[in-house]
């Protein structure tokens, strides 16, 4: 993601022990981004519960898992690259950028998704809408390549019609801590909730001007809450200027070598989101360790959170995938993706684990009913789930 909440599982498996032997000793390393939405309940819930260890083991896998925080997910991106991570958590925006490089990943489950980023300015800050950022030829800190940085370009596509640059706004690189401070010498910054919340509602040094949602915030001065002006021209609208999903992704060879280990990570963490669900003081329990706010000032972002409020279930839908999708032909447009990736390219590299996620919802107790699926009136696009590629269709999306 962004190259962002990221959650990467590194396996190394003991040699000589074959498949059909009980209980083959395995090594896990599980890496995560936990100062983003539900990624700090979440790693705090593996860790509690060795929720993943558990599942392994029904699986004939002695697992030892050991959990490993990053402050961002391009560390992760190089490491799916390389080969030395076999599963990890992106955004759209990464994860397109290796499949546009063809590097041999699957999108198995939905993770963090629906995360929200804003612009933020610093209080009392003269910047009372975007116009402004133009007028005074702005610098904005955000974080260059991820879901963030995709956010501020559509964002500007939906309300100007062009890129920020052409506009004479510059974007700088800057990690998600470092805007989380409002330094000096940028404009505004462009943090993810929950930082954004504990800038606004405890430091109290940055002020949400607007939201990925599409609407204001209370710098601006339309008010907090309303729709902006352009929000209705962007693809992902109503869900906003972006529709955000976190996807985790595996490698061909841990699909090939240990698929059972695949099955066992997607039903630990279907089980994990399934008990945090709209358990919004538990969450912050758990992620208050990340968090470090008051709960009624980690609430609004906790309950923005897909897998903690919409869904209480992680399985990919051809909505899910018609972001991602969307997002890389605005991303090849913009030139930040080299080579272009289409539906049909990201359909193929779903059809080598669909099986496996069909059996891991089967054991999950083929839960949710396919109508589940397929409700319209939901404030997230969905659809059929990735075991039913072929019923999938690029025009309901307007992809063709």
């Amino acid at each position: 993601m962004i190259a962002k909440v990221v959650i990467v599982a590194l396996l190394a498996i003991t040699a000589g022990l074959g498949p059909a032997e009980a209980q083959k000793a395995a090594r896990v390393t599980v890496g995560v981004q936990p100062l983003w939405q539900e990624q700090g309940a979440q790693a705090e819930y593996y860790r509690q519960t060795k929720v993943y260890e558990k599942w392994a083991k029904k699986f004939g896998y002695d697992a030892t898992v050991e959990y490993k925080d990053f402050l961002s997910g391009l560390p992760v991106n190089e490491a799916l690259i390389s080969g030395t991570i076999h599963i990890g958590l992106l955004g759209s925006a990464p994860m397109v950028q290796l499949m546009s490089r063809g590097i041999p990943i699957h999108p198995i489950a939905e993770a963090e998704s629906r995360l929200e980023f804003a612009v933020a300015v610093p209080p009392n800050s003269p910047i009372k809408d975007l116009k402004d950022l133009i007028d005074r030829k702005a610098t904005i800190g955000t974080l260059i390549g991820s879901e963030i940085h995709r956010f501020v370009l559509e964002m500007f596509q939906a309300e100007f019609g062009k890129p920020p640059e052409a506009l004479g706004v510059r974007l700088v690189q800057m990690t998600q801590p470092d805007m989380l401070t409002m330094p000096k010498g940028v404009d505004a910054v462009t943090p993810a909730s929950p930082g954004v919340y504990k800038m606004q509602n405890v430091t109290k040094n940055g002020t949400i001007l607007v939201s990925s949602y599409g609407t204001a915030g209370p710098a601006h001065k339309l008010g907090a809450g309303a729709v902006m002006p352009g929000a209705k021209n962007a693809w992902a609208w109503p869900e906003g200027y972006i529709g955000q999903r976190g996807f985790y992704v595996v490698r061909t060879e841990l699909v090939k070598e240990h698929p059972d280990l695949v099955v066992a990570f997607l039903l630990a963490h279907h089980e994990a989101s399934k008990a945090l669900h709209k358990d919004y003081r538990k969450i912050w329990e758990l992620g208050n360790r990340y968090f470090q706010m008051p709960f009624e000032a980690a609430q609004p972002a906790i309950k923005n959170g897909m897998l903690f409020t919409i869904r209480d279930w992680v399985w990919v839908t051809e909505g899910d995938v018609a972001h991602a999708v969307n997002g890389a032909r605005f991303m090849h447009r913009a030139g930040t993706l080299k080579q272009p990736v289409d539906w049909n390219f990201v359909i193929q590299t779903l059809t080598p684990v669909a099986p496996l996620v069909k059996r891991a919802y089967e054991q999950a107790g083929s839960y949710p009913a396919l109508e589940e699926f397929l409700k319209k009136e939901t404030p997230d696009f969905r659809g059929y789930p990735s075991w039913m590629l072929d019923r999938w269709d690029m025009k309901r999306w307007r992809l063709e």
